[in-house]
């Protein structure tokens, strides 16, 4: 079996803190790397709503089992939901390209994997 790094990240912008997990084998410098980005509806970076009972964390399955593969991930909380911050904002009122197009994630994963 893997070893695997799990680190915390928060990435700071003017508009609010966006957290997330990137969860790696520990083994590998340079790599494949996936980014997770959760659905519909406010989805923690787990996979978890809480317009649903109980807790699925699909996402987080997801990441284990890519990782389990040699493959990286990066999931985060969406913007307003779970530890990601960002005051004023409406999650009802947010896109999916919102939060495909955010530079945040490209720089993280550059610094990372290269």
């Amino acid at each position: 079996m893997l070893t695997k790094d799990s680190v915390e990240h928060t990435i700071v912008s003017k508009e609010g803190k966006l957290s997330g997990t990137l969860f790696a084998p520990a083994q590998s410098k340079k790599g494949p790397v996936v980014l997770i980005i959760a659905g519909s509806g406010p989805t923690d970076r787990n996979g978890n709503s809480t317009q649903l009972p109980g807790k699925n964390n699909s996402l987080l399955q997801l990441a284990d089992s890519l990782v389990n593969n040699g493959i990286a991930t990066l999931r985060y909380d969406k913007r307003g939901i779970g530890k990601s911050q960002f005051p004023g904002f409406r999650e009802e009122n947010m896109t999916f390209m919102d939060g495909v197009r955010s530079e945040e994630h490209t720089s993280e994963l550059q610094s990372r994997f290269g």
